[in-house]
């Protein structure tokens, strides 16, 4: 079910960026390889799909998304990345807190299931290398269900 949980971190970052920061998006997934990749110069402008983005690592404001995305099993059943897989992945190349320079910008980490936050929030803030208690949290609702084409009697 949609919560609207992209657009609302999208959102944010277009009203940061009205507001003069520097931001950027990027999938969980294309951070990995970005952040564990030893010939990525993360003070280069990037290229992508013919735009030009601003370096990831000098972003005022970074949203990741898809952090819990997962993957289709033979059986149609969905996966969801587990918090230790994203810090074994992270930590892979011998750095404890690769996103230590992360813990003095902003980000925006988007979640599709809300179940495991508590760990998600422990594991960021290890490789952020901060407190967990400076990590807010939000969680969206999905909107209700409306009775379509349901009679009211009265």
């Amino acid at each position: 079910m949609h919560a609207g949980k992209t657009s609302l971190a999208v959102g944010n970052g277009t009203e940061f960026a009205f507001a003069l920061g520097i931001g950027r998006y990027l999938p969980v997934a294309k951070l990995v390889q970005v952040a564990t990749d030893p010939a990525d110069r993360p003070d280069e402008m990037d290229h992508e799909d013919g735009r030009l983005l601003w370096p990831w690592k000098q972003c005022d404001l970074l949203i990741i998304d898809d952090v819990d995305a997962g993957v289709t099993t033979a059986t149609g059943a969905i996966q969801l990345v587990e918090p230790a897989d994203l810090e074994r992945a992270m930590t892979a190349g011998g750095a404890s807190t690769p996103l230590a320079w992360l813990g003095e910008r902003r980000s925006v980490w988007v979640l599709g299931d809300a179940t495991q936050a508590g760990t998600w929030k422990t594991v960021i803030a290890r490789l952020m290398r901060i407190d967990e208690g400076k990590i807010a949290t939000v969680e969206l609702q999905p909107p209700p269900v409306s009775a379509v084409g349901s009679v009211s009697s009265g």
